[in-house]
């Protein structure tokens, strides 16, 4: 979509930053859909987590795979 919208690659750090950008719309949409569903709030406290889940996960992931990771990772 980078690509398509500005004519240029992600590079190193955009990769990271897009993928987490995506994990986030996938929680938005977890609320909406939740919400709609059932108009309760609890929703949101599960896309909330889902959210959390998500990146923590990928966190992870990412500092057991990689050599050159910042100091708060």
């Amino acid at each position: 979509m980078v690509r398509l919208l500005f004519a240029s690659d992600l590079d190193g750090t955009g990769v990271s930053v897009a993928r987490i950008a995506g994990m986030e719309l996938f929680a938005v949409a977890l609320a909406c859909w939740g919400g709609a569903r059932n108009e309760e709030p609890e929703a949101i406290l599960v896309a909330m987590l889902g959210y959390n889940l998500l990146v923590g996960a990928y966190f992870v992931s990412v500092g057991a795979g990689a050599s050159g990771i910042g100091p708060l990772l």
